[in-house]
């Protein structure tokens, strides 16, 4: 199944695979636009969408969870890049508290592990945050 329309979207190339993360989309019942945390790819070999990645778990303090990682926060026009087989995301403007808000975080995607990182921590100072940026 094809991801939903979006804009803003963060995209990398991962093997065969076109990845797309996040971005823009119309919110089904209101039609406004909302940000996006869904991961999907294309499978150039196969010619087919995968549908949203997640991977349910069951579970953790008597909850189901989502075992593909955390997610980074729902966001458009943030960098992406591929670097060592990884989709890496960075800053991008989010839903955050208090309402959205341009981000300087990291993470990425490791299609091998089939898993979010959650935010990478890294030596030295991070740029300041910033939105529409390339990597």
């Amino acid at each position: 199944m094809p991801p939903r329309a979006r804009a803003f979207h963060s995209a990398g190339v991962l093997g065969e695979k076109f990845f797309v993360f996040g971005g823009v989309g119309l919110d089904g019942a209101t039609q406004d636009g909302i940000l996006l945390n869904d991961l999907h790819y294309f499978d150039a070999k196969a010619g087919v969408w995968s549908g949203e990645l997640q991977r349910p778990a069951c579970c953790r303090d008597g909850a189901a969870f989502d075992a593909i990682g955390p997610k980074p926060l729902a966001r458009a026009h943030a960098g992406g890049a591929v670097v060592d087989g990884r989709l890496w995301v960075f800053g991008g403007i989010a839903d955050a508290a208090g309402g959205r808000r341009v981000m300087n975080d990291l993470h990425y995607y490791d299609d091998g592990l089939a898993r979010w990182s959650g935010k990478v921590g890294a030596a030295g100072a991070a740029p300041a945050p910033r939105a529409a940026g390339a990597l």
